[in-house]
């Protein structure tokens, strides 16, 4: 069983996580890329983690007067770099902090091993910091997740009350995709029981908006059909098929693909006294002697730490099909000036 498990994960690797190489640097993105602590991750010895990997990297785009977090999990084939204009425009249109999480294996993780388990692991990490560290309740938060994203989306919003989700262009399960692109039994034996997100939905009591162009070939708008019919305890949901959207559209291309029904399905608690994140969590994790990194302390800056040089406007990255079953995307990161 072992083998047959290196094996499957030899194969399953560069199909499910064909990460670009890292499109961002700690320097590039200053002022805007937080490390939060992932106790676990590696273990903890008298407080200290060892490397990077004893922190998520995250995007932390904050709005004066708004109590609402998004907490954004992105696709497969692309990191938090890429995103950068997309997470913007999210935070203008919609009037919210946003938090977008990295993954084991992309980005400032990339020498991390890329797995289900530790994407889940990093997603808990950043939400349990928000609420036990930030203090904000569960119903302040607003989980969206797109393509690949929305199986840790799932994932949390099934053991927790929170606010809202949001997925674009979800998927049954990765073999689900897989079995329609190579049929049943070479999906199984090469990408197995993973990311069941027809396991998680039926645990969701939160609202959800479902969102999948009926022009997507990459992921065919059933599979949120048949999501969407097994979320039977959540309070409300929605699904919107908009003509004309694709695996790639924009989410901004039309009011009506995002921005309209979320407006009718959330109440989004947007007004109030915004989260704030310490000071130092904005600061690379420091070597400390012998090669361990040891958490820093947290003293508080408000929660209009600048996003340096952000700039409205500007395309949404999204992913494209090719290589791998969820898409693969190669495209050029936003940078921020400054």
């Amino acid at each position: 069983p072992r083998r047959r498990g290196a094996m499957l994960s030899a194969v399953v690797e560069p199909l499910l996580f064909p990460a670009p190489e890292p499109t961002y640097t700690p320097t590039g993105l200053e002022g805007v890329l937080a490390w939060l602590p992932w106790p676990g991750a590696v273990p903890l010895s008298a407080g200290c983690t060892a490397g990077a990997a004893g922190h998520v990297p995250c995007l932390w785009l904050p709005t004066r007067g708004s109590q609402c977090v998004v907490m954004y999990f992105h696709a497969n084939a692309e990191d938090i770099g890429l995103i950068v204009n997309l997470l913007h425009n999210l935070r203008k249109e919609l009037a919210v902090n946003v938090l977008a999480i990295e993954y084991p294996g992309y980005g400032l993780l990339k020498d991390m091993p890329p797995s289900e388990s530790g994407i889940y692991s990093a997603a808990e990490a950043a939400l349990a910091y928000l609420v036990d560290e930030i203090g904000i309740t569960y119903s302040q938060v607003l989980l969206f997740g797109r393509s690949l994203g929305s199986s840790p989306a799932l994932h949390l919003a099934a053991r927790f009350p929170v606010g809202g989700l949001v997925l674009m262009n979800p998927f049954l399960s990765v073999k689900a995709v897989a079995e329609q692109k190579v049929g049943s039994t070479l999906a199984w034996l090469s990408l197995g029981d993973t990311f069941r997100n027809d396991l998680f939905i039926p645990g969701v009591r939160s609202p959800i908006l479902m969102v999948h162009g009926l022009e997507d070939e990459t992921v065919p708008a059933e599979h949120s059909r048949r999501l969407i019919e097994l979320a039977t305890l959540s309070s409300k949901k929605l699904l919107v098929t908009p003509h004309g959207m694709n695996h790639n559209s924009s989410m901004f291309e039309n009011p009506s693909f995002l921005l309209l029904p979320l407006s009718r399905l959330l109440d989004l608690p947007s007004k109030g006294v915004a989260p704030t994140l310490p000071k130092e969590v904005f600061k690379e994790p420091v070597a400390a002697p012998g090669g361990v990194r040891c958490a820093p302390t947290w003293p508080m800056c408000g929660s209009g730490c600048a996003f340096p040089g952000a700039k409205a406007g500007g395309g949404d990255l999204s992913v494209p099909f090719g290589e791998a079953p969820l898409g693969d995307v190669r495209l050029e990161p936003f940078w921020p000036a400054g």
